[in-house]
């Protein structure tokens, strides 16, 4: 592992390895809420969606599960009004609301950093369950979309965490042991993901509290 002195983020990672001293040889990274500071945008453009359709959703409801994808959020949502709805159409309303705000999405230094000076030292890939063309516009308006090997979102693999598809997916790609890579997860879908994956995974979420902002 390659020194960078002075680097706190660095210093984190060196001292969150595999266990007995064992160095990870690839690096995967949740997006929203991980590297991005996006779960807001998120959030008002899913309360606007509801809103224009007659209903009401409550920061308490959503916030323990920012992490789902689309579709998971939109059938524990039918589930709360009882009634069905077309996913279709209301994913088109969130993507277009979130993008229309998406100037407010800024990175998560602390985990950013991470990224940043593991450039060119380690093979590094994010695995969202954000679509595609949110979590590419999001990573390139900040800057981060070029210092990683490989981006997947659940629209390229189709099952979204807590399955630990997308992670696996990733691990391929880079050419390393799923028990080889460290993941840096924000929420409980992404932790068990990467558990059943067999990744060892670092909770950011002690690390980038004082950086999140409504």
């Amino acid at each position: 592992m390659a020194e960078m002195t002075g680097q706190k983020s660095w210093a984190f990672l060196a001292q969150n390895d595999l266990g007995e001293g064992e160095a990870p040889l690839a690096l995967i990274f949740d997006c929203d809420g991980t590297l991005l500071n996006s779960l807001p945008v998120y959030e008002r453009a899913w309360r606007a969606t509801w809103g224009e359709l007659g209903y009401s959703m409550d920061h308490s409801w959503y916030q323990p599960r920012s992490g789902f994808s689309e579709d998971n959020l939109i059938s524990a949502f039918e589930e709360k009004i009882g009634k069905k709805v077309d996913h279709t159409a209301i994913s088109e309303k969130i993507r277009t609301h979130y993008l229309a705000n998406i100037q407010h999405v800024v990175e998560i230094t602390p985990i950013a950093d991470i990224a940043r000076n593991a450039y060119g030292f380690f093979p590094m890939a994010v695995a969202s369950c954000a679509p595609r063309a949110l979590l590419v516009e999001g990573l390139k308006m900040v800057g981060l979309f070029d210092l990683f090997n490989v981006v997947l979102s659940v629209d390229d693999i189709g099952i979204p965490k807590p399955a630990p598809d997308i992670f696996l997916k990733a691990a391929e790609i880079l050419g390393v042991k799923p028990e080889k890579c460290l993941v840096f997860e924000d929420s409980v879908t992404g932790f068990e993901a990467a558990e059943r994956a067999n990744m060892p995974v670092i909770d950011v979420v002690p690390m980038v509290s004082g950086n999140m902002k409504d």
